[in-house]
């Protein structure tokens, strides 16, 4: 019998880059250039939703507080 395995949600990477509304050529220079992290089995690329979230957390630009005057 085999142990129950915590199975991350993975996602292809045609489903990553429409889910960051990028193009899949730079979602592949983003994960070459180190920006994007992704999960590999063999020689097959796949992301989980959490890569994503932290590639999105370090792209992100924020407006600073108080709004502009």
């Amino acid at each position: 019998m085999i142990d129950s395995v915590d199975v991350p949600n993975l996602l292809t990477p045609k489903e990553a880059a429409a889910l960051l509304n990028v193009s899949e050529d730079t979602l592949r220079r983003e994960r070459l250039s180190g920006r994007l992290g992704d999960t590999r089995i063999r020689s097959k690329v796949f992301f989980t939703p959490e890569q994503l979230s932290a590639y999105i957390r370090s792209c992100a630009v924020f407006a600073p507080q108080g709004g502009a005057e």
